[in-house]
């Protein structure tokens, strides 16, 4: 007699393999999102302005990127997407305005000289939301591994 060997489940998985694709897009859409939420809401307060300082501000800043002149997330910027394209996905958050890189853009080489009391939206609010960002992106990871080896919803 020959020995034999039963494997038992493996259906399942190859079923489980199949979905992946499906689950993991829609997973990783939702942290995305959640990333892009994360982000708004580490915007800090507008800063003080400079001293001698006579421009009235409006807060038309904040709230094209959802934001409050007290900081935080207050309704959805202009630009906030996650959208898939070519084999990854992509998420978006900012403003349209013509003049938001020279207040809240990249502190060395869009912003302007006379702005640069401003929080930046590259260097103050990712380094910021970083951490949140990142350990939702481990959730995502135990998440997906756990829905593969136990067929859990991710």
């Amino acid at each position: 007699m020959l020995p034999s060997i039963e494997v038992r489940g493996r259906d399942e998985l190859h079923r489980r393999f199949r979905e992946f694709p499906k689950k993991y897009t829609a997973a990783v859409a939702k942290t995305m999102q959640a990333s892009l939420l994360i982000l708004q809401g580490s915007a800090p307060k507008y800063p003080r302005p400079p001293a001698g300082s006579t421009y009235r501000r409006t807060g038309t800043l904040g709230r094209s990127l959802g934001i409050s002149m007290s900081g935080g997330k207050v309704e959805k910027p202009d630009l906030f997407v996650v959208r898939k394209g070519g084999g990854y996905q992509e998420a978006r958050f900012g403003t349209r305005l013509h003049y938001a890189p020279y207040v809240v853009g990249d502190a060395s080489s869009q912003q302007a000289g006379h702005m640069k009391h401003w929080w930046t939206v590259p260097q103050t609010l990712l380094r910021a939301a970083r951490p949140k960002i990142d350990r939702a992106f481990e959730k995502l990871a135990e998440a997906l591994a756990a829905y593969l080896d136990r067929n859990k919803q991710p």
